[in-house]
């Protein structure tokens, strides 16, 4: 029975040699895909992110843009100026 099921198994070409079968098989197999190799692995610059030459906003009538004193008060109020000061705002 054994001797039957590695004759299925050798013709299948399960047990090739020149193959390193380890992260195929076992407890341990890969699922899906695998870890990158070096070589595979390649450093690519980041998109760049550059604010557009001309950019106009216009406020609809009877708006304006949001003040310090708009942001609220106590850690909020301090969370929002500080996220204002680091991402941008006018004030």
């Amino acid at each position: 029975m054994i001797l039957k099921l590695r004759e299925r198994m050798s013709e299948a070409k399960v047990f090739i040699a020149e193959k390193d079968r380890y992260s195929e098989l076992g407890r341990y197999c890969e699922v899906i895909g695998h870890v990158p190799t070096n070589e595979e692995r390649r450093a690519v610059p980041l998109p760049l992110f550059l604010p557009p030459d001309k950019f106009e906003v216009q406020l609809a009538t009877g708006t304006r843009w949001a003040a310090r004193e708009d942001l609220g008060t106590g850690a909020m109020g301090q969370l929002r100026d500080l996220l204002r000061r680091r991402f941008g705002g006018l004030g």
